[in-house]
Order: C-alpha cells, then sequence, then structure tokens
C-alpha cells in the first residue's frame, strides 16, 4: 500500500484559488454582456432615433446678369438681375426624418474697405437643368419654362439623397465690380443657426461685367473653393503627349461610312458668335455592300 503526504491547508488554498478564479470569470463575463449591449442600444439608436444630421455636396456656381429696363414706379429706369445658379445634393445620415426650412446666398465683398461688407441672394427657384440651359439666355423664358418648384422648404427622409438645381438672386441698380465671396447656406430642423455648404469666388471685373450684360447666355462660372487644388494637378505627362497620338498614316477625306459632318467656326470669342456650319454628305455605300 503507497501512502501519497501532502501538507494540511493545501485542500483550503486550492479551493480559493478557484473561487477567485470563478469570481474573475463572471465578471469579464458581466463586462462583456455589458458591452454587447451597449453595443446594441447605439446601433438602435443610430438605425431607428439619431436625429436627422445632413451631409452635402455642391458644384460650380454660374452667374447670369439680366438688363432689365423699364417702368419703375412711374419711372423710365434700368436695372440688373443677376442670376447665380448651383447643383447640390443633400443626404439625411440621420434616421428620423426632418425638413431643410430654408436656403439663401451669401455674397460677400472680400476686398472692400468696410468691414464683412455682405448680402443676400434669396431663392428664385428650383430649375430643370436642361430646360435652364436652354432658356437661360433669357430671364422670362426660363422662368416660364424650366422652374419646377420653390426649392425650399423640403423634407429630408433618412438615408434619401435630394438633388436640386437652384437659382439665387437679387436686384441692383448700378453695375458691381468686386471680387464676390459667395457661400450657400441652409437652416434645417433643431436649430435656427445657418450653415454653410459651400463657398466660391467670382471675379466680376470690368470687361466681364459688361460681356455678361451685352451676352445674356454667357455666364462667369467658380468651381468651390475647397475644390482640390482649383483644377490644377491636371496637366498631361508628358507635356507633349498628343504629339504621339495621332494617325502616322495621312486621314482620309471622307469617311467610308454615311455620316453627317459638321464644322464649327469660331468667328468670335464670345459664345453667342460662335456658328455652326453643317454639311451633309450623300450616303456612301456601306462595308458590306449593301
Amino acid at each position: 500500500m503507497v501512502l501519497y503526504l501532502r501538507p494540511l491547508g493545501a485542500t483550503g488554498a486550492s479551493e480559493a484559488m478557484s473561487d477567485e478564479l470563478s469570481r474573475g470569470l463572471s465578471i469579464a463575463a458581466l463586462v462583456v454582456a455589458a458591452l454587447a449591449l451597449l453595443v446594441s442600444v447605439l446601433a438602435l439608436w443610430r438605425t431607428h432615433f439619431a436625429k436627422m444630421k445632413l451631409m452635402t455636396a455642391a458644384g460650380d456656381v454660374s452667374l447670369h446678369i439680366a438688363h432689365m429696363k423699364g417702368d419703375d414706379d412711374g419711372e423710365e429706369a434700368e436695372w440688373f438681375i443677376p442670376a447665380v445658379d448651383v447643383k447640390v445634393a443633400f443626404t439625411n445620415v440621420g434616421a428620423r426624418v426632418g425638413r431643410v426650412k430654408a436656403l439663401r446666398m451669401r455674397v460677400g465683398y472680400p476686398e472692400l474697405p468696410i468691414p464683412d461688407a455682405h448680402e443676400f441672394f434669396s431663392l428664385t427657384a428650383e430649375v430643370d437643368t436642361v430646360l435652364y440651359e436652354e432658356h437661360v439666355a433669357n430671364r422670362f423664358n426660363w422662368l416660364s419654362n424650366a422652374v419646377i418648384g420653390e426649392g425650399a422648404p423640403f423634407v429630408a427622409l433618412a438615408k434619401a439623397p435630394v438633388e436640386k438645381h437652384l437659382v439665387f438672386g437679387t436686384r441692383w441698380d448700378d453695375p458691381v465690380i468686386q471680387m464676390l465671396r459667395i457661400s450657400l447656406e441652409y437652416v434645417a430642423d433643431g436649430s435656427n443657426e445657418w450653415v454653410q455648404v459651400e463657398k466660391w469666388d467670382l471675379d466680376l471685373t470690368p470687361d466681364m461685367w459688361v460681356y455678361l450684360v451685352e451676352h445674356p447666355g454667357g455666364s462667369l462660372s467658380s468651381w468651390p473653393v475647397d475644390h482640390p487644388q482649383y483644377r490644377q494637378g491636371y496637366e498631361s505627362k508628358p507635356a507633349d503627349l498628343h504629339k504621339y497620338t495621332g494617325s502616322k498614316a495621312p486621314l482620309p477625306t471622307r469617311s467610308k461610312y454615311a455620316t453627317a459632318s459638321k464644322v464649327i467656326e469660331y468667328r468670335d470669342r464670345a459664345p453667342d458668335h460662335v456658328t455652326e456650319v453643317v454639311k451633309r454628305q450623300e450616303p456612301e455605300a456601306s462595308p458590306d455592300g449593301s
């Protein structure tokens, strides 16, 4: 018979260590369960109860100027109506429906000696892009044919993007020859503060003013100030790339396919003096002889 001897108290020490290990595991399990519950609550909040939060994006702006003449309070007068249009997208990344209550354009004059000199252009209308570009040379025409709504207020559903082409304007009684700092702003549910969407700079020089007034279809445009490198960084590589992209053999004088060729003659630098000359060609036989 073999006898195993162990010190007195060994059984009690082992049981104590086992109890401490059990309590540690229980605490760890509780911590994990609490973290899981917290994550679940946060996920539930974000997907069902989070307030409206807008993400926005805007493209370039274009300025047109309508030169108006007519009766103004019983007197013959003339004035100017600047119209600034921009395409903008709103996305409500929250979980609850909200409203964009109003939109406006703040037009600042940073080069004036007057601190914080600015005015506001009110929202004129939301327009159909194709029809607006078709009728933009005549203010009354685009107002009659291109307007599809007031633009604001509007409802922003959760996770549903809203895209709008908006036109803002005001009245100028005299020519404005200044650098314009334009910012698009909105105010939404839950706050009375105006929030900036984007900003642009337009340099309205004397020559540009005369051009815009004499050519209503012409425009002065600008990309957002925060656009990467302001259109820089788009140089070709190598600089003489198109020296190598042409044909080594002479081009044919006519296509072997039936086409209508178009030649655009630039008779003046102004866009509305561009004349498109269309020369119709008689169809030739197709490659298969038909």
